[in-house]
């Protein structure tokens, strides 16, 4: 039992120092090794930030859909029937709206991650 605590120790000892090799290697001299693993740990950070901004804008959509609902109902009720037709047909375009700009946005994300990644280095 002991033999295998020693060479897991050993083991992490290694790993951990040619962790360190690697970062002073990259802070040194930018070679394709270091630039690899760059864009490595860069893309999954920019594919999260880009499916974010794609989040918070289908949520302004979505607001902007709920907010002509209670614009059109409210001036249907006070006596403007020409907001009528509205009440359905414009929260319903907004949102399908929204859901194809959530659905482009999730798809492009990885692929505008990739580029974001590239033009970075």
């Amino acid at each position: 039992m002991k033999s295998q605590s020693k060479k897991f120790v050993l083991t992490a000892v290694v790993l951990m120092a040619f962790s360190v090799l690697i970062v002073g290697t990259a802070s040194a001299e930018d070679n394709g090794f270091v630039s690899f693993w760059k864009k490595v740990f860069h893309y999954p950070v920019k594919t999260g930030e880009n499916l974010a901004n794609t989040v918070g804008a289908t949520g302004s959509h979505i607001g902007g859909a709920g907010e002509a609902l209670v614009r059109n109902t409210g001036a249907t009720l006070s006596g403007d029937t020409s907001k009528a037709g509205q009440i359905i047909a414009e929260p319903v375009v907004k949102t399908g709206n929204a859901a194809a700009a959530l659905g482009s946005g999730t798809v492009g994300a990885p692929i505008k991650a990739a580029e974001d990644v590239q033009k970075e280095q």
